[in-house]
C-alpha cells in the first residue's frame, strides 16, 4: 500500500486545507472516503451488514457498496472503473470517480486531485 496526502484547495486565508489520503491497492489509486467527506463538509455513514457506505454533501447523495463496480449518484446508477475497498475502518473509493465521475466539478472545487 502506498499512501500520500492530497491537500484540498484552501478557500480561506490562513486556514489549513483538509488532507485527503490517497492509497494504492493492487496498482490502482484510491481516496479515503472519510477524508473526502470531511473535505466536502459532508457526512459518511457505514451500513456494515450490506457493506454499503453513503456519502452526503450539499444536496448530493452517493452510495457505494464495497466490491461493487456501480455506485448510485443522486439515485442514478454510474459505473466505477474499479470497486471500492475497505481497509481497516475506512472505505477507499477509486480516485477516477472523483476525477471524472458525475460530480467531478463539485469535487475539484474542494479536492486537489493532481495529475
Amino acid at each position: 500500500m502506498f499512501a500520500a496526502a492530497l491537500p484540498a484547495p484552501s478557500g480561506a486565508q490562513g486556514r489549513r486545507p483538509p488532507i485527503v489520503r490517497e492509497a494504492e491497492f493492487s496498482g490502482k489509486s484510491y481516496l479515503s472516503l472519510e477524508d473526502v467527506a470531511q473535505a466536502m463538509n459532508g457526512q459518511m455513514h457505514w451500513y456494515p451488514v450490506s457493506n454499503r457506505v453513503d456519502l452526503s454533501f450539499r444536496s448530493h447523495e452517493v452510495q457505494f457498496v464495497v466490491g461493487s463496480d456501480k455506485a448510485l449518484v443522486d439515485n442514478q446508477s454510474t459505473a466505477l472503473e474499479i470497486p471500492p475497498v475497505k481497509r481497516g475502518r475506512d472505505a477507499w473509493v477509486p480516485k477516477s470517480f472523483f476525477a471524472s465521475g458525475p460530480l467531478m466539478g463539485d469535487f475539484r472545487k474542494r479536492i486537489e486531485l493532481g495529475p
